[in-house]
């Protein structure tokens, strides 16, 4: 028989008060960042339904009240408006900040503590940019969401308060510091983002030209290689990049990249086995000077079980097996 079901949903099990917490943490966020949103998309509503302005549209839709809908649009006076869809190609703003993290120089030695933490939280944050910016999808309400969203995450940094289950504690003067680093790279972004918003490729015009080109030519050759996995080799990646032919037809190209793929294939899989097969010889780094060497354990393990002996040589093959039973490794490594 079916248990009666109540017509709310069931409240969740929590393991510990802490899981708890951080789930209604979690959900405070969430709100926050619903409600940053909110303006952004009634004001940008209002200005296309055919009624200019149609407050009923809005309160339909969202149900929020006349009064509020009226009380957004006053204060939403100086915001500015994205005029036209533009799909500008953030990807490589991305590629940018990846390359901006990787050029910041470690500090000097004998740097103190604080200075090398705040070099490896720059690079760090830089690297996590690069990544989100890379995968988000170049669509207007998109990049609105990580531009609100990295706002957000600069806004909370800058408080200088963690909220935890036991108590919300201020941060120390060292970590107010490094918040503040990673506050403004994140507002850094959100503006950039607003520019590529507002004005499409041309907001490119704002950054190192350089650094532009670089992250251009940086891309192409993760694009290469991204052909050369898919192809097999180089000169087969170009001829599908131009649009032409190797081998005249597209199943001769077809056929020859199957081959140069399982070579490559082969070849990786055998260098694996290289490892796996050097690992039984390997001393651990922490052996002991009374230890019993790795080789003459197997020496005596392959001669006392006939299962061990029998897994071995399909590893090493039987002259593997043989040398090993002859003590004839040379410096402890299986034959070639």
């Amino acid at each position: 028989m079916t248990p009666d079901v109540p017509p709310q949903a069931p409240a969740p099990y929590f393991d510990h008060p802490e899981q708890a917490y951080d789930a209604l943490l979690e959900w405070r966020r969430e709100s926050e960042r619903l409600a940053d949103l909110r303006d952004p998309l009634v004001l940008g509503a209002l200005r296309v339904f055919p009624d200019h302005g149609d407050v009923s549209k809005v309160n339909n839709a969202t149900g929020l009240s006349r009064s509020t809908v009226r009380r957004i649009v006053e204060s939403g006076g100086t915001r500015r408006y994205v005029d036209e869809a533009r799909f500008p190609d953030v990807a490589l703003y991305g590629q940018m900040l990846g390359l901006e993290s990787a050029k910041i120089t470690p500090p000097a030695s004998g740097a103190d503590e604080e200075t090398f933490i705040a070099y490896k939280v720059e690079r760090t944050v830089l690297h996590s940019l690069s990544v989100r910016i890379r995968e988000v999808v170049a669509d207007e309400l998109e990049l609105l969401k990580l531009s609100l969203d990295l706002r957000r995450e600069a806004s909370d940094l800058r408080s200088g308060v963690t909220e935890t289950y036991e108590a919300a504690y201020e941060q120390t003067p060292s970590s107010l510091r490094a918040n503040a680093a990673v506050a403004e790279l994140l507002e850094r972004t959100a503006l950039q983002i607003d520019q590529f918003r507002l004005r499409g490729e041309e907001a490119f015009d704002d950054l190192d030209p350089a650094l532009v080109a670089e992250a251009e030519a940086s891309r192409a050759a993760d694009h290469l290689q991204t052909m050369i996995e898919f192809t097999g080799n180089e000169r087969y990646a170009n001829a599908m990049r131009e649009g032409r032919s190797v081998h005249g037809t597209r199943e001769r190209d077809d056929a020859a990249s199957r081959v140069l793929i399982a070579a490559r294939r082969v070849t990786e899989l055998q260098a694996e086995i290289a490892k796996i097969r050097d690992v039984l010889l390997l001393e651990p780094e922490d052996a002991e000077v009374d230890e019993e060497p790795r080789v003459q354990a197997l020496q005596a393990v392959v001669a006392a079980d006939p299962d061990v002996r029998e897994a071995l040589e399909q590893v090493v093959g039987a002259s593997g097996l043989q040398a090993l039973i002859d003590g004839k490794l040379e410096d402890s490594r299986w034959p070639a």
